[in-house]
């Protein structure tokens, strides 16, 4: 078996590495959406490009999961479903040798406490580093075909994890001095009847709880369609990493006012779970909505740029 040379780029990725997995991102059935968006972005502007991206995948050195995920398709449907593995492969990867825990999230605390003492300095998670990291060496013409495609799917995953609000943001408060672990320590009920999930978990889904890859077209074609025409990208001069700060600050203010806004009401247990009040749902289903199509967008935009 050969073995996958790493660039000093990628040896440097141990660094960003702890051993506390954080939660995941918006979920497969999410990040799909976002990768369906991006697609017909590629699809309509720069096909060259898409081809150039689904031959990259190609050399992907964990191909098990991407066959699964093709399942025979060829054309224009195996070039989707590529694209959509691509942009979950992170979570496929959990606990192997490509797993990086803490490049999923990356962000900083906030408090609904008025009172409680923020620390405008904490800083967790490496989403921000690693996707510099995996960018630069998806632009590296001298990396192996196999870094390459590896890149791709983290600077793809990353880009999509960085428009969840709970990716870049978490609660500290006297109930959470060390924080809310991104959400995943506060619970919600959606109605009475239904399951109590933890908040990370219950924003993961606003976008779609659907798997199957017909769904994810759907639900990206409704999206593009409710945005089209208000959902801008950056120029093509723009700094791409200035550009990827200016999202991450944009969805810890989401954060602030959505996600973990005043009426925000959860408990510390799935027993103890309220049910969100009807604003609060309402937002969250329009909050999703707007981030997976900037996603989307801006994911193609990177795409698109030369190297």
């Amino acid at each position: 078996m050969n073995k996958i040379r790493l660039t000093p780029r990628l040896q440097l990725a141990t660094l960003l590495c702890v051993l506390a997995a954080p939660a995941a991102a918006w979920t497969e059935p999410g990040h799909a959406v976002i990768a369906e968006i991006a697609y017909d972005i590629l699809q309509r502007e720069d096909p060259q490009r898409l081809d150039e991206i689904v031959a990259a995948i190609d050399k992907h050195p964990d191909q098990a999961s991407f066959r699964v995920a093709v399942n025979g398709a060829s054309g224009e449907e195996r070039q989707r479903r590529l694209l959509s593995q691509c942009s979950r492969w992170a979570m496929d990867a959990a606990g192997s040798v490509f797993d990086h825990p803490t490049w999923h999230v990356g962000g900083r605390d906030l408090s609904r406490e008025h009172d409680y003492a923020v620390d405008a300095d904490n800083r967790f998670g490496n989403a921000t580093q690693a996707f510099t990291l995996n960018l630069a060496t998806w632009q590296d013409s001298t990396a192996t075909a196999a870094e390459r495609a590896l890149s791709l799917c983290w600077v793809m995953h990353i880009v999509g994890d960085v428009h969840a609000p709970t990716h870049v943001a978490q609660e500290v408060s006297s109930t959470f001095p060390q924080g809310d672990r991104w959400g995943t320590r506060q619970f919600v009920r959606d109605q009475p009847d239904a399951t109590a999930v933890g908040l990370h978990r219950y924003w993961d889904f606003a976008i779609s709880k659907d798997s199957d890859p017909d769904a994810a077209r759907r639900v990206a074609a409704q999206i593009a369609a409710t945005f089209a025409g208000k959902i801008g990208r950056p120029d093509d001069e723009t700094d791409i990493d200035a550009a990827f700060s200016t999202w991450v600050d944009e969805t810890f203010a989401l954060a602030q006012s959505a996600a973990y806004g005043p009426d925000l009401v959860t408990g510390t247990t799935a027993d103890s779970a309220p049910v969100l009040p009807e604003s609060y749902r309402d937002r969250t289903r329009a909050a999703s909505a707007r981030q997976a199509a900037l996603a989307g967008s801006r994911l193609a935009w990177i795409l698109m740029r030369d190297r």
